[in-house]
C-alpha cells in the first residue's frame, strides 16, 4: 500500500509531534533531504548521516524527550528492504537508525522515507481514526503491545495481537471499523521483512494481518511496528 502524508495543523495546534523525509541521496555521508520532502512539526531541520553501506542515521531535532512514538520506513527501490533498528531519543531530538539491505540480504546504500509519529498517527494533526503500535515480542501467542509505544485516537481498549505461528500475526484494533490503510516496518537488525497480509473489508473491530519472512522467503518472527489510518 501508499501512504502520503499531508500535515494539516502547525506546530501550535497539537500536542503530538510529526516528521518526515525522504533519503534521497544514498551515498552522501551527511546531508539535508529535500525540504519539499521533509517536514519536522518542531520547526527543526531534519538531517541524515550514512555510517557505512546500507546503515543510516536519521535525526529530527526537538521530536521527542523520550523513546516513544513510531517509526515507519519503506525502501525506495524494488531491489532493496529497508528496516528500523532503533530509535532513541538524542540531546531531545529523534535518532531512529535504518538498515537497508538488497534480496540477498546484504547491506545496500539505496533511498528510503521515514515517518514518525508521537500521539498522533499517520494523518497528520487532525486525521481521525489512526493508531500505531510496536508489537515487540516476536514470538508470544497474545499479547497487548507496550501502552508507550501504542496511541489510538478513539480511545478504546487496548489492541491486541496474536500470533499463529513462525511470522504469522493477526493485529486486532479496537474501536477501528472496516477499510483504511496499514503500513508496517519490521524492526531490529535482522534481514528479514515484513507486509500487510490482509485488511478487515467489512465487521469490526479492525484485524490486520502480518507476516514476517527471513532473505529465503520462509516464514520469520520478527518484531515490527504497524501504523494504520481510516
Amino acid at each position: 500500500m501508499v501512504n502520503y502524508l499531508a500535515v494539516t495543523g502547525g506546530s501550535g495546534g497539537s500536542s503530538g509531534r510529526l516528521g518526515y523525509l525522504w533519503a534521497n541521496d544514498e551515498g552522501s555521508t551527511d546531508y539535508t533531504p529535500d525540504p519539499n520532502y521533509s517536514y519536522n512539526s518542531s520547526g527543526g531541520e531534519n538531517t541524515i548521516h550514512r555510517d557505512g553501506t546500507g546503515r543510516y542515521e536519521i535525526n529530527m531535532p526537538a521530536l521527542t524527550n523520550a523513546n516513544h512514538g513510531d517509526v515507519q520506513v519503506s525502501a525506495y527501490d524494488a531491489t532493496a528492504v529497508c528496516r528500523v533498528k532503533e530509535w532513541a531519543p538524542a540531546a531531545g531530538a529523534l535518532s531512529a537508525i535504518v538498515l537497508c539491505r538488497d534480496i540477498s540480504g546484504f547491506l545496500v546504500d539505496t533511498r528510503f522515507t521515514v515517518t514518525y509519529m508521537k500521539d498522533l498517527a499517520l494523518r497528520g494533526f487532525n486525521g481521525t481514526r489512526s493508531y500505531y503500535l510496536w508489537a515487540d515480542q516476536a514470538t508470544r501467542t497474545h499479547y497487548h503491545p507496550d501502552p508507550d509505544f501504542t496511541f489510538s485516537t478513539v480511545g478504546a481498549a487496548p489492541p491486541f495481537i496474536h500470533r499463529f505461528g513462525a511470522g504469522n500475526y493477526l493485529v486486532t484494533l479496537p474501536g477501528m471499523g472496516a477499510g483504511g490503510g496499514v503500513q508496517v516496518t519490521s524492526f531490529g537488525g535482522g534481514r528479514g521483512h515484513c507486509i500487510v497480509a490482509s485488511i478487515r473489508s467489512s465487521g469490526s473491530p479492525q484485524q490486520v494481518g502480518v507476516r514476517c519472512f527471513n532473505v529465503a522467503g520462509h516464514l520469520q518472527d520478527t518484531r515490527f511496528t504497524l501504523a494504520y489510518a481510516r
